[in-house]
């Protein structure tokens, strides 16, 4: 995984749009709009809380970040792609490659990106409408935002996710798609390194990535009736070691043909695919009601399965519970490690299992 780092007004245009604002009462909120060929960063950059952003049909050429609060940012059929040229002094870099550029950031100022120390989140942002793709990082990321909501959007071809929130509580992904033919991306939607995540990941189409969900070191993430396929994973909660992750669910889904192949990582995991469902050294995870069929491997994977719960190091999967799912067609249907403590297999609807009887009779 990689972690996040980090004009216009003529004098008597100025004028008159100062005394435009005079004649709004202190505190009220603004509806700008954005046409094709202008600058969304630049409506951006004038808005104060409360305002709306309207982005009109077309294709704009830039990365946008946002650094203040209770902003919503609402697309008419709008698309972004990379600028030639970033516009100066942007954080919407990874610090670890500094080719690698987001479309839309939500930052918040009082985030040190380097130690993920967040001291104030930005709160109330809201994105929708837009299609933003072929970037080499994220088509959006946030750190350090609190109620942020991502809906009806389309992220396509992304180098990295297609949605991500880093230290961020009460995410909202609804009714987006993240589907990507790049090599590199890791994941469609990623919810992380959230100890009070509370996000929700609904409604949602993701392929192509390694992971189609992955929520990693987060509490309270709620994954529900997401279309899920042509990913190495379907939906992982992943306790790196020593973690933690989990209280979390994953209801309602359907999980198919996730058969990408991804070999091992550069942290030393196994290769994957056709992995439907997994809890990795999580705890307290519910995976109920999903239907999870035909994640079959198309390579030597090292991990696979269509439910699959296992020890990450020394991080056992511990208070897990896999209820009524029907989990079919898979190489194997449902595989337990058998490592932790109170992990419940109950009322699945499937042929094959490792260790034997752990499917409905």
């Amino acid at each position: 995984m990689r972690m996040l780092r980090r004009y216009l007004c003529a004098p008597v245009a100025a004028i008159a749009i100062a005394a435009l604002w005079g004649a709004i009462p202190a505190g009220a909120s603004t509806t700008r709009t954005v046409h094709a060929g202008q600058s969304i960063q630049a409506a951006v950059d004038h808005a104060k809380a409360g305002d709306t952003i309207v982005v009109e049909r077309g294709t704009y050429a830039e990365n946008v970040e946002i650094l203040k609060g209770d902003i919503h940012l609402i697309g008419h059929d709008a698309t972004i792609v990379p600028p030639a040229t970033p516009h100066p002094g942007s954080k919407c870099f990874s610090p670890e490659d500094p080719t690698s550029l987001s479309g839309i950031c939500v930052l918040s100022p009082f985030a040190n990106l380097d130690t993920g120390v967040v001291t104030k989140y930005l709160k109330g942002t809201v994105v929708t409408g837009f299609t933003v793709k072929g970037f080499s990082g994220n088509g959006f990321v946030a750190f350090g935002a609190q109620d942020t909501e991502v809906t009806h959007n389309r992220f396509l071809d992304n180098g990295e996710y297609g949605a991500a929130a880093f230290t961020s509580t009460q995410t909202s992904f609804e009714h987006n798609a993240s589907i990507t033919t790049a090599p590199s991306a890791e994941a469609g939607f990623y919810i992380g390194d959230s100890p009070n995540a509370n996000a929700e990941v609904e409604h949602n189409v993701s392929s192509g990535a390694q992971f189609g969900v992955f929520v990693r070191d987060a509490f309270e993430a709620h994954i529900e009736q997401n279309d899920i396929s042509g990913n190495c994973v379907g939906i992982v909660f992943l306790a790196d070691a020593p973690g933690p992750a989990g209280h979390s669910n994953a209801d309602h889904n359907d999980v198919h043909d996730n058969d990408r192949f991804c070999p091992p990582g550069e942290d030393g995991g196994p290769s994957t695919s056709g992995v439907g469902i997994a809890s990795a050294g999580a705890t307290d995870t519910h995976v109920h009601e999903n239907r999870i069929v035909n994640n079959v491997p198309s390579g030597p994977a090292g991990l696979s399965g269509g439910l699959v719960v296992v020890q990450v190091g020394p991080t056992p999967p511990t208070h897990n519970h896999m209820t009524s799912n029907v989990v079919k067609g898979n190489g194997t249907d449902v595989f337990w490690d058998g490592s932790g403590v109170d992990n419940l297999f109950f009322d699945n609807h499937c042929a094959t299992s490792v260790p034997a009887g752990l499917c409905k009779k």
